[in-house]
């Protein structure tokens, strides 16, 4: 009779615990969307909906209506958000792998919908063949990753967002380039040959606040081949990688005087379109919640200094 009633005792206890546990609210669902993705510590596929998860932003087109081969009297101006009708920015097969093709036709960017912070950010690309005569007075591959974008679509040379930029050229990758904000970098000051002082990524060089650009020293593999790139950020600090080789580290990253001023650690992220043909190709996200620790040593060594040099 006791084995009995035992049994009939933990039967009760064990549907009144699930009863009680039904009405509680389940931890998963009850996460704001953020907390969400903080938790889930996979890779995210940003193509994996074809490109139902950017926005696009286009400016005023290079050429005239005529060499285009379009009548579209909406080419004359600037093109603005999610108008896109000479597919600067398609998705293609490449290797059986979803491909972003950026023409590289108009200036402008794929920007995301959401905004993301300390987070791992990879992507390969490869250059197409074409370069298209721009009014930046360019006649060279250039792209780029621009990341902690904020403000309007085309707030910076009426193409691009506020952010701070993993640049891309034919001949290096990696560089720093800030478009109104600021951060600091560990970097050598040179003279060019013609007069002009410009600054190279070195992590043994003095901190110094970075108004315009930083040079890499990492150099890519060829036009035709695809490289790696990789940017971890966490906080207002972030590093970047080529091929697994580290291009830059960057601290203090902020919004200009004008902009409030304050640390910069999210934003979204825009892809750029500025005059050359690129293929972008895996570009996955997942949360950082710290850096690896050979990248927090670098960032713990360049921020042994209170303040940047100018």
């Amino acid at each position: 009779m006791r084995i009995i009633a035992l049994i009939s005792l933990l039967f009760f206890v064990g549907i009144s615990v699930r009863l009680v546990m039904s009405f509680l609210p389940d931890k998963e669902s009850s996460l704001p969307q953020k907390d969400h993705f903080a938790e889930n510590f996979a890779w995210r596929d940003l193509f994996s909906q074809d490109l139902a998860a950017w926005n696009t932003w286009l400016g005023k087109p290079y050429q005239p209506l005529s060499l285009l081969g379009s009548k579209n009297e909406k080419l004359s101006e600037q093109l603005g958000l999610n108008y896109d009708p000479l597919g600067v920015f398609t998705l293609v097969e490449e290797d059986g792998k979803k491909t972003l093709r950026i023409t590289g036709q108009v200036s402008g960017g794929l920007i995301t919908k959401e905004e993301f912070d300390d987070y791992h950010f990879s992507v390969k690309y490869r250059w197409g063949e074409k370069i298209w005569p721009n009014t930046l007075g360019q006649d060279r591959k250039d792209s780029g990753i621009l990341i902690h974008c904020f403000g309007p679509p085309g707030g910076v040379y009426r193409y691009w967002m506020k952010s701070v930029e993993y640049q891309i050229r034919d001949t290096h990758a990696g560089d720093l380039w800030v478009l109104d904000t600021l951060a600091d970098a560990p970097v050598e000051r040179r003279k060019s040959e013609k007069g002009t002082f410009f600054y190279h990524y070195h992590i043994d060089s003095p901190l110094r606040m970075i108004t315009e650009c930083a040079m890499s020293q990492v150099k890519p593999k060829t036009s035709n081949t695809w490289n790696q790139a990789d940017i971890y950020t966490k906080g207002n600090s972030a590093v970047y990688l080529i091929n697994g080789r580290v291009s830059m580290v960057l601290t203090n990253i902020r919004k200009l005087h004008e902009d409030g001023g304050a640390p910069l650690h999210k934003g979204l992220i825009q892809l750029q379109s500025a005059g050359a043909e690129i293929f972008f190709q895996e570009a996955q996200i997942r949360p950082l919640k710290k850096f690896p620790t050979k990248f927090q040593e670098l960032i713990d060594q360049i921020t042994t200094e209170t303040t940047a040099s100018h």
